[in-house]
């Protein structure tokens, strides 16, 4: 299924959101018919009468979770990474039989419901019911085969997943819930209604997001992902939580005054640690600043820099 359909026709600006339709006549005689086949979502820029709309299956996948959930959850996801089976070595070691295929599991995202139900080196054989390829595809109608992602986007979040997998040369049989994709990301797409901000002695911290790395694209282009800090981006593309609560909290920009002489030049670096304490979100470094009885402010970022503020210069 696709988040999005490309057609042959503008999309002016004020005509995202309304609906795309298309004329439809079975006989000369019958009246001509207006059918919705999509919402209108953006243009290609830089180009001409090229336009995207929102294909109906997903408009009704997004209908449907929000009767669920009240709320708009993602498609759901596993919450795992695995890579192919298609090396004999590697089969080999992991003592499949030749009529056996799958996918091997490196990685269970500790706040996925699979966790601790799903491990690293396990091999999924089948998810409902549906073999595995090596190639990590599965059957689609007409012969065809996609990618075992398909086998998600028509269900929502907290259904189950029924899974065969192959461990220690055992076949067993799981089943859990499925986790929201955006429970999954460790950069969300938005702050919220309003964008959540702290300020320590003119350093001024921030929660990063999809919204803080669009300020970095030209104004007519979406091109965040070239246009931003790369270490950023690469958090927001391939970061995943370890904690519910975990965020990646980043120094925006410092305000100039003396006590931050040298300083001013640090900007939008990533924090990792508040006199030695891993950082998990902008509150709990709120929490410490405020408990704080350390003579000095020590802020430790992820390209290896640090910055030292004096707390009573910062206090008076």
């Amino acid at each position: 299924m696709y988040s999005k359909i490309m057609l042959d026709a503008s999309i002016n600006p004020g005509n995202s959101g309304g609906p795309a339709l298309i004329e439809s006549q079975f006989n000369e005689s019958d009246p001509v018919h207006h059918q919705v086949v999509g919402v209108a979502f953006q243009s290609l820029v830089g180009a001409d009468n090229i336009g995207y709309i929102i294909p109906p299956p997903v408009i009704n996948h997004f209908l449907t979770q929000y009767h669920l959930h009240k709320k708009y959850t993602g498609f759901p996801q596993l919450g795992i990474l695995w890579q192919t089976l298609e090396n004999s070595s590697l089969r080999q070691f992991h003592q499949l039989e030749s009529s056996m295929t799958g996918v091997l599991v490196n990685w269970v995202s500790p706040v996925s419901p699979a966790n601790g139900i799903i491990l690293p080196e396990d091999v999924i054989l089948s998810i409902d019911n549906h073999l595995i390829a090596d190639n990590g595809t599965v059957d689609f109608y007409g012969g065809e085969r996609v990618f075992l992602n398909y086998l998600f986007v028509n269900k929502f979040v907290g259904d189950k997943c029924e899974m065969e997998i192959l461990r220690n040369k055992e076949r067993v049989h799981l089943s859990f819930p499925l986790i929201s994709s955006k429970d999954l990301a460790l950069v969300p797409t938005k702050n919220g209604d309003v964008p959540a901000y702290l300020v320590y002695g003119g350093f001024v911290f921030t929660r990063l997001t999809i919204q803080y790395l669009r300020e970095f694209e030209s104004e007519d282009q979406d091109n965040w992902y070239d246009a931003a800090p790369r270490g950023l981006v690469h958090k927001a593309l391939n970061g995943y939580r370890e904690e519910p609560d975990q965020e990646v909290v980043i120094l925006s920009h410092v305000l100039a005054d003396d006590m931050n002489y040298g300083y001013t030049h640090m900007y939008n670096l990533e924090l990792e640690k508040f006199n030695g304490v891993k950082v998990r979100n902008l509150k709990h470094l709120f929490e410490m600043i405020n408990t704080s009885t350390e003579p000095f402010a020590k802020f430790n970022f992820s390209d290896k820099t640090f910055a030292l503020l004096e707390t009573k210069r910062v206090n008076r």
